[in-house]
């Protein structure tokens, strides 16, 4: 089973992808030119979504398995409050905290604390991006999903230190909007995050992005907040 901490990286790489633009586009002079434009026309895209919600499914293809693993949920964000539904995980952040729910124990951190090998913050996979170890350029296009048409970016590590030997993120053309974002590790896994087109500019009260324990009462609590 994947751990979450990697699960989570695919499903912030799209919660955030409004950043992804903005440390890239820095990159080395050999990244594709016209890739940059594309992920600058994304970045305009999400930034004018004052909310956003999309359905996704994770398709995880372990080195030692030969079956896929298909595991399906929710991400909705709103600034920087979000919430991941995916099967017996809630994921919760109002910006100032982050409530893990699996099974029945609830974890919660500070939203820019550390978080170990059992999940990462969204701070900490933005700080992947900003170190500049991909460049990156448009690979091709095909028909994927609800997109008739997508193009390619494939996102190459300039590093052989980095735990995946590429990404490739399909974009549809006609909406600038992500489709898929495909992580290759060194082992030969493979995971696969599919997005729904999103529902843009819902509201939100802020009690959505936090736990409330009065809606499970018998989990069990552990505070590992800082201070």
């Amino acid at each position: 089973m994947k751990s979450v901490n990697q699960v989570l990286v695919l499903l912030f790489l799209s919660i955030l992808s409004t950043c992804l633009p903005l440390s890239i586009s820095a990159q080395a002079e050999s990244s594709d030119t016209k890739a940059r434009a594309l992920l600058d026309k994304v970045k305009k895209l999400y930034e004018s979504y004052g909310s956003m919600e999309s359905g996704f499914a994770l398709t995880l293809k372990m080195a030692e398995q030969t079956k896929e693993e298909v595991q399906k949920g929710k991400i909705f964000q709103q600034g920087g409050n979000y919430r991941v539904e995916m099967g017996k995980q809630l994921i919760l952040s109002d910006g100032k905290a982050v409530w893990h729910k699996e099974d029945n124990i609830v974890r919660i951190m500070d939203a820019n604390q550390k978080m170990g090998d059992a999940m990462m913050s969204p701070k900490d996979l933005m700080n992947i991006y900003q170190k500049k170890e991909y460049t990156y350029a448009i690979s091709g296009e095909n028909a994927e999903s609800w997109s008739k048409k997508a193009t390619i970016i494939t996102f190459k590590p300039n590093s052989r230190k980095g735990e995946y030997t590429q990404i490739k993120v399909a974009i549809d053309q006609k909406t600038n909007q992500v489709v898929s974002i495909t992580a290759f590790g060194k082992d030969q896994s493979r995971y696969k995050l599919s997005l729904e087109q999103p529902v843009a500019n819902k509201k939100y009260a802020i009690e959505f992005f936090k736990f409330d324990k009065a809606k499970f009462p018998n989990v069990k609590v552990e505070d590992l907040r800082i201070d």
